[in-house]
């Protein structure tokens, strides 16, 4: 739960009674007590900033399984067909496309992914229409904004 929560910045709560010997487990994955609830503290951890992978990362990964976690269900495997990475002057962007099993979910949303170099995290992916019989193609693409330009102010 606190690699899902890092990977789509989620807060967690719980309540542990106080003489419960896991409080010191909770404690070294983070959780605060924030209130005395009579017999049990309520603690919250806020979630550690995921590593979004950068655009890059992902071109020299084509051909390789990526593990998208569906809530109560075992992971499932989608390989990357394709990256590409464009660099514009204001942005750069990737589009990438993965095929995998149909995950029977026709909308996009934010899943968890993982891969063995890149580790956990977060992804917008949606489904695409072109893939052959008993496979889907997804697709997510990626605009990080160039920072280094400023704006010019008009008078």
């Amino acid at each position: 739960m606190t690699d899902e929560s890092d990977a789509l910045g989620i807060d967690l709560g719980l309540h542990v009674e106080k003489n419960n010997p896991i409080l010191g487990h909770y404690q070294r994955l983070g959780f605060a007590t924030e209130a005395d609830r009579g017999v049990y503290w309520y603690m919250r951890r806020a979630p550690q900033p995921a590593r979004m992978p950068s655009l890059e990362d992902f071109t020299g990964l084509v051909g390789t399984d990526f593990a998208l976690q569906l809530p109560g269900a075992a992971p499932v495997a989608l390989r990357l067909e394709k990256a590409t990475v464009t660099q514009g002057l204001l942005a750069s962007r990737c589009s990438l496309r993965f095929k995998g099993p149909d995950i029977s979910r026709p909308t996009h949303d934010t899943y968890l992914l993982s891969h063995e170099r890149l580790g956990r995290f977060a992804l917008f992916l949606g489904p695409v229409v072109d893939a052959e019989p008993g496979q889907t193609s997804y697709q997510a693409l990626i605009t990080r904004m160039n920072t280094s330009i400023k704006e010019e102010e008009t008078p």
